[in-house]
């Protein structure tokens, strides 16, 4: 039951430290794969490394490691023995560019507001209140306006998407139509 005034959805918009980290290993040993939806990572990275790996079993543990990234198959780190070494080497240059990338940042600014506003304006034109729902955001730490849905209500985001309020609405608003 929803009390007159009170929203009946939540959004919940968090980071992931084992996505960021991932993003950062596939950066640093300049891994691709066609199945990669993510741009690069933000602030770039140097390539570390990429030279003392075994490129392809590298890149073929590496689209293994993003599908259990983007649908929580969680697998052992036995299964990834290359990639595992490699993140381990890169530890420390991790610490560095997660606390490069988190300086200046006054906790997520992440437009909390203009999503509020932005679901109440679907009530208005829906002419009636919008369905209960829950949405969960995740914050991809890559490079420009960065989208990607991963399940009905659960998106990646990057921050650069969830700064500009425009460029947000277009990709949410069909999002939120599914939901409301």
């Amino acid at each position: 039951m929803r009390e007159h005034g009170q929203p009946s959805w939540t959004v919940s918009i968090s980071e992931d430290s084992a996505l960021s980290g991932a993003l950062f290993v596939r950066d640093a040993l300049a891994l691709s794969a066609p199945e990669d939806p993510f741009p690069l990572v933000e602030p770039s990275v140097p390539v570390i490394g990429a030279n003392r790996i075994d490129r392809a079993a590298a890149e073929r543990e590496w689209v293994a490691w993003l599908d259990e990234l983007l649908y929580g198959q969680r697998r052992n780190a036995r299964d990834r023995p290359v990639l595992t070494e490699a993140a381990l080497e890169l530890l420390e240059p991790l610490r560095v560019w997660e606390r490069t990338r988190r300086g200046g940042l006054e906790g997520p600014r992440y437009g909390g507001l203009f999503i509020t506003e932005f679901v109440n304006s679907f009530e208005d034109r829906l002419g009636r209140p919008v369905r209960p729902f829950g949405l969960t955001i995740t914050v991809a730490p890559v490079q420009g306006r960065f989208f990607w849905q991963r399940g009905s209500a659960d998106l990646l985001a990057s921050r650069a998407l969830l700064e500009d309020p425009k460029a947000f609405e277009i990709e949410f608003d069909p999002v939120v139509r599914a939901l409301a």
